[in-house]
């Protein structure tokens, strides 16, 4: 079941979103992506594959390293991924939003900068 939102809400969404972005206050597509790819090139599935045993388990959970996931998602955020303290619950509505309006959410979930 998809659920619709009024057409005045959506556009007020859109609206609401274009004007963070002109201000600054969103981070760009290609930023997004750029983080993305950082994360992946360290966390992916594929990195994550080649490794095992204590490393594997360091790489994930040690909580006083700052170049392991735990600490990533956790605390990180500085120029190299700025974003992930703020995907929680701002992403899912984003996303979830997103899924009701029937448009793009990568173009329209751009994590806030504050």
């Amino acid at each position: 079941m998809t659920l619709q939102l009024d057409p005045k809400v959506r556009e007020e969404l859109i609206s609401v979103q274009k004007e963070l972005f002109s201000r600054g206050e969103l981070h760009s597509q290609k930023s997004l992506e750029k983080y993305h790819e950082t994360f992946r090139m360290r966390f992916g599935p594929e990195r994550l594959a080649e490794l095992d045993g204590e490393e594997l388990l360091e790489t994930m959970h040690a909580h006083g390293n700052r170049e392991s996931l735990v600490y990533w998602l956790e605390f990180k955020d500085d120029e190299e991924l700025p974003v992930l303290r703020n995907m929680g619950t701002g992403m899912i509505l984003c996303v979830s939003i997103s899924e009701m309006l029937n448009i793009d959410k990568n173009r329209y979930c751009m994590i806030s900068k504050n």
